[in-house]
């Protein structure tokens, strides 16, 4: 019998539209990026499992810039999310709000309104026991029986019709790379062999603007072979998901800076021209995703990222204009793991970003010296 697709109504239209709209006050800029470079909408045929890299909140209204790009009809999902979310009080018990910020939160959780929207949009609550409960699901001996039931979920909703999607981390990165990919993609694999699979990629640039900009580079739908290994197929999405983050002034400038002292004695224009030769030249040697703004020579957003650099002491502007190694230039170099890279050590969390590319940019960066 031929599975009827499930397409979105006109309600959880509307609700994910008015998500993107807060996006448009999330983010400065929201930019998408093709591996082909031909920037078009989205056609991806039933069934596909969306596959992302988890950063933080934010991933929520980047989804609804991604689901904006997708041709009509759009094919309900099944978003796996932490069983909590739909939970009581779970605003509250996430952000620990203080003020008058904890009285809106703790109003918002009342209404429930929440975990009616997550469903809306198709959000189904799994447990994570890589994370949540795993010793006392390994104790009681439930832990294989609770991951195969999650993910049979998911396969089910396949066969009802509607496309998944999934963040194989599980968790948000914390340094800026992506973390373990689990198996939870070679798990569904066994259960539907044949699914296609797209990937993208949420590159965030917290330094060069208040608020932040996000960079969404899309990969290509591919296929699992049948009797893949659980870890061939880890590596194979980690790889995906690794080469499609976006180059730009944020983490390419945090990796100049950090990866060697070359910058040392230097001023503005050659730090500045270093960054957008190394921008054209790993767009042709590693087919990167990169920048608009780089590729076209607009430096703006350097200058906006150096001026944080020096803010936060990481490096220093003599009177004559030369750089030299700023009082936290040591700290961010050190091997010394922080509790939060994004507030601790922000342009390592930024340089990280890169490093599938690493080994060229190095490279290149010492033929430029």
């Amino acid at each position: 019998m031929a599975i009827k697709i499930q397409k979105y109504g006109f309600f959880a239209e509307f609700i994910i539209h008015i998500v993107y709209v807060v996006s448009k006050f999330s983010f400065k800029r929201v930019e998408h990026y093709f591996l082909d470079d031909n920037p078009r909408r989205l056609d991806l045929p039933y069934p596909t499992v969306y596959i992302a890299n988890h950063v933080s909140e934010l991933d929520i209204p980047g989804l609804a810039t991604v689901h904006k790009r997708i041709q009509n009809p759009r094919i309900q999902y099944t978003i796996p999310v932490r069983e909590d979310i739909i939970q009581k009080n779970f605003l509250v018990k996430e952000f620990r709000p203080k003020g008058i910020f904890k009285y809106i939160l703790h109003f918002v959780d009342l209404t429930g309104i929440l975990p009616l929207l997550f469903r809306v949009v198709g959000a189904v609550p799994v447990k994570r026991p890589f994370r949540d409960n795993a010793r006392a699901m390994v104790k009681e001996g439930s832990l294989r029986d609770q991951v195969d039931k999650d993910w049979t979920i998911l396969s089910d909703n396949i066969d009802l019709g509607k496309n998944v999607v999934v963040f194989p981390e599980g968790v948000f990165s914390e340094d800026g790379n992506l973390r373990v990919i689990k198996n939870g993609i070679a798990h569904l694999s066994e259960k539907k062999p044949g699914l296609n699979y797209f990937y993208f990629n949420f590159t965030y640039d917290l330094l060069s603007d208040r608020k932040p900009c996000l960079h969404v580079g899309f990969g290509e739908i591919f296929q699992i072979t049948n009797g893949s290994r659980k870890d061939e197929i880890s590596s194979l999405i980690k790889e995906k998901l690794a080469r499609t983050y976006v180059v730009n002034a944020a983490n390419l400038l945090s990796f100049v800076i950090l990866s060697s002292e070359s910058f040392l004695g230097k001023d503005k224009n050659w730090i500045t021209q270093t960054v957008l030769d190394l921008a054209k030249n790993i767009q042709v040697k590693e087919h990167a995703l990169v920048d608009k703004e780089l590729l076209t020579g607009k430096t703006l957003g350097i200058h906006r990222v150096l001026e944080v650099m020096l803010s936060k002491k990481l490096i220093t502007l003599s009177k004559d204009g030369i750089y030299g190694k700023g009082a936290k230039w040591d700290l961010e170099n050190s091997s010394e793991k922080p509790r939060s890279y994004k507030r601790e050590k922000p342009f390592t969390y930024h340089k990280n970003q890169l490093r599938a590319f690493e080994p060229t940019l190095l490279s290149l960066l010492n033929s430029l010296k």
